[in-house]
């Protein structure tokens, strides 16, 4: 909360406008986190920002890495948060972490200017995504890691952004409503589809849930809140007995036109951007036939056309993935196969 910290910890932590944030909950992550922090120094990137709820975690992390900058914000933790079904639900540190790191991310790119590699702490690298980042997808403003319907709020790069352009647009409008369901649930009664809802209200708070209603909302060029908080609202109320929710939820069509009725034509409106293979020596995947075309959209800020575009992108599975789903296995197997000849290549090459 110190007015001059986050300058502090930037210039600590970011090298040519670049940084990579990683939020560790607590001490129980200090593990994973530590191993991804010396999973990205063994590639020689040592631009990375910790940021924790509570000082001790930055000192254990000290002990172990002294010029590793680390910052803790416990102001999200002991905020006081009403009593919606999603405030007390689920972990209060958890629900502090997702949105402390949300919160950061704005104020590293919109305000300091940087260029952000957003990170979950249970994560695993196998080579320095820059040089893809940096080239193959250097025209995207947000790339972020493909999941159910359109992205995973945990794995993204953010990069080149302006204040007042449409990606500026989309981080400060999932802070805006991860704080408005966070502090006001009651306000989920003003949502077109929610107005029957009683307390306590679910209001579902969750970056994800929201981030993918946002990106609907930028390719549609109108504001829904439908997929990811108000199926939401409808689905916990009914647990908790609500006849209400229930009814709904019965409803076919009802929860249809939630889930669908605005992701399905945002999703019409991705296009297909196909390899360029002029660049295969800086992808050089083993199975190269992994690197198909992939999903990319412009973004809008629904309701002002004046706003600069910025484009969004899907990221392919080789680039992000769930581990251990989709491509890992598969392309595992094909790489250490003896006809890959795996055995005599270079330590770099092997990296690669």
């Amino acid at each position: 909360e110190e007015p001059d910290t986050l300058a502090r910890a930037v210039a600590a932590s970011a090298a040519d406008g670049e940084v990579m944030l990683l939020c560790v909950g607590g001490s129980g992550a200090m593990r994973t986190g530590l191993n991804l922090v010396l999973n990205f120094r063994a590639m020689g990137l040592y631009h990375m920002l910790v940021l924790a709820l509570e000082r001790d975690v930055c000192t254990s992390l000290w002990d172990a890495l002294p010029s590793l900058a680390c910052v803790w914000w416990p102001r999200r933790l002991e905020a006081p948060r009403p009593a919606s079904l999603y405030n007390t639900m689920f972990n209060k540190v958890a629900l502090a972490f997702f949105e402390a790191r949300k919160v950061l991310l704005e104020r590293l790119v919109v305000k300091h200017r940087l260029n952000v590699l957003h990170l979950d702490a249970d994560t695993i690298w196998f080579a320095n995504p820059y040089p893809v980042l940096k080239t193959v997808y250097r025209d995207h403003a947000i790339v972020v890691q493909a999941d159910n319907p359109f992205a995973n709020a945990g794995i993204l790069y953010v990069q080149n952004v302006a204040p007042g352009d449409s990606a500026a647009w989309v981080l400060e409008e999932l802070n805006r409503r991860i704080d408005r369901f966070t502090y006001r649930p009651e306000s989920v009664k003003e949502l077109p589809s929610s107005g029957w809802s009683t307390p306590p209200h679910f209001a579902n708070a969750d970056e994800q849930a929201n981030l993918n209603d946002i990106i609907a909302s930028s390719l549609n060029g109108a504001p829904t809140f439908a997929a990811g908080v108000e199926f939401y609202e409808a689905r916990f109320k009914k647990d908790k007995g609500s006849q209400e929710a229930a009814k709904r939820m019965q409803d076919g069509r009802w929860t249809r036109k939630q889930q669908q009725g605005d992701v399905a034509p945002a999703r019409q409106r991705l296009v297909s951007v196909k390899p360029d293979h002029s660049l295969d020596k800086v992808v050089h995947l083993c199975k190269m036939d992994s690197w198909g075309a992939v999903s990319a959209a412009p973004l809008r800020v629904p309701g002002n056309a004046s706003a600069p575009a910025a484009s969004l992108l899907l990221a392919p599975e080789w680039l992000f993935s769930h581990f251990p789903y989709g491509i890992f296995f598969p392309a595992y197997r094909v790489c250490h196969a003896a006809s890959w000849g795996w055995a005599g290549l270079s330590p770099l090459e092997q990296r690669l």
